[in-house]
């Protein structure tokens, strides 16, 4: 069975502060939600979690239900924050009329879009057929409404677009009327001033909030992508000109010479190895004791990685719930035994 990911929030700093908060559309639209994918009613608790908050709401999906898509954009709507939407990867079918609920859309050069009218499974007679032709004429009508009053262009203009699938590349959503800007591909370049910028201070924080600094003297903190050519009359670097004044190590701060922040680094880095290794081994006891498949076994480190707390809810499943030897080739091999019961339960709580 599929396991949800898809649907995740993210206060990128502190929850008290007024930082938008942002939010992932990464999975197909569905009116079930949970492990089948995003629901109107899983984003509408979370608006209402951050009411008043802005969002950054990011979107790689190739769409789903139409009406749960609809839901979902008039959910937006409704919001009483700020609201940017970003398509990471791809906003198709109903994922890009979601998109059209924010203040500014933004793509990135290797993003795309995908619209098309609604689609349906039909059976019966002359009449349930046509029944079903009215109800998708209605629902692209709705659609319509949603990208014209997001382009400035017609209902009619945008109902004659969606019978047809129709492809935008980021530059293309733009041109259309439908995104705002493409963010380029590639990282911006080095320029002097940035370069200045970086040589008079940088900073790095510990995982207990301590912060160390680094003052650096003669040469950068970080690789310079692009070559800098500095004109000769200009032998000295620029003064950097900021509104306040460098900040002074306080109580809390310790200055370094750069052999030892380097020393520090080194360390942080096997650190974190050490903690990657410790998180793949109880994942991987995880796959051995049945507790989770092993084609899951990624996930599930991602989602450690990410949450910490995923640890305890690893270590809370229970052993033997997936077999971990294959059956019906041996009658001498023994066979794991599930209690069909307990399982029941596990999968569907509210019916027992």
């Amino acid at each position: 069975m599929k396991q949800k990911t898809a649907m995740a929030m993210a206060v990128t700093n502190d929850p008290g502060t007024e930082s938008p908060v942002e939010i992932l559309v990464y999975d197909v639209i569905d009116s079930y939600g949970g492990e089948w994918g995003i629901s109107a009613a899983e984003v509408f608790a979370k608006l209402t979690e951050y009411a008043g908050r802005d969002l950054t709401v990011r979107i790689n999906s190739a769409g789903g239900e139409a009406t749960e898509g609809m839901a979902i954009y008039n959910s937006l709507q409704r919001h009483d924050g700020k609201i940017e939407c970003v398509v990471d990867g791809i906003a198709a079918s109903a994922a890009s009329f979601i998109a059209m609920a924010g203040d500014t859309l933004t793509l990135y050069e290797t993003s795309t879009m995908m619209l098309h009218g609604a689609s349906t499974f039909a059976y019966g007679k002359v009449e349930d057929l046509e029944r079903s032709m009215a109800s998708l004429k209605v629902i692209n009508e709705a659609m319509a409404v949603v990208y014209a009053a997001k382009s400035g262009g017609t209902v009619e203009e945008w109902r004659e677009t969606l019978n047809k699938e129709t492809w935008y590349t980021a530059q293309q959503a733009v041109d259309a009327n439908l995104a705002d800007t493409v963010i380029p591909a590639g990282r911006a370049p080095a320029t002097p001033e940035t370069v200045a910028a970086a040589m008079v201070q940088y900073k790095i924080t510990t995982s207990n909030g301590s912060r160390i600094m680094a003052i650096q003297t003669e040469e950068k903190p970080a690789e310079v992508t692009q070559p800098v050519v500095v004109p000769e009359e200009a032998a000295e670097v620029p003064a950097v000109e900021t509104e306040e004044e460098v900040e002074t190590p306080g109580a809390d701060t310790v200055t370094l010479d750069r052999e030892v922040y380097e020393g520090l680094l080194e360390s942080s880095k096997a650190a974190a190895q050490l903690e990657n290794n410790r998180i793949n081994a109880l994942v991987a006891s995880a796959v051995s004791e049945g507790k989770i498949m092993p084609s899951k076994a990624a996930h599930w480190i991602a989602q450690i990685k990410a949450d910490a707390s995923m640890e305890t809810v690893l270590a809370g499943l229970a052993s033997g719930f997936v077999p971990t030897m294959e059956r019906g080739t041996s009658t001498d091999a023994p066979v794991a035994s599930v209690d069909t019961d307990s399982v029941v339960r596990a999968l569907f709580p509210n019916n027992t």
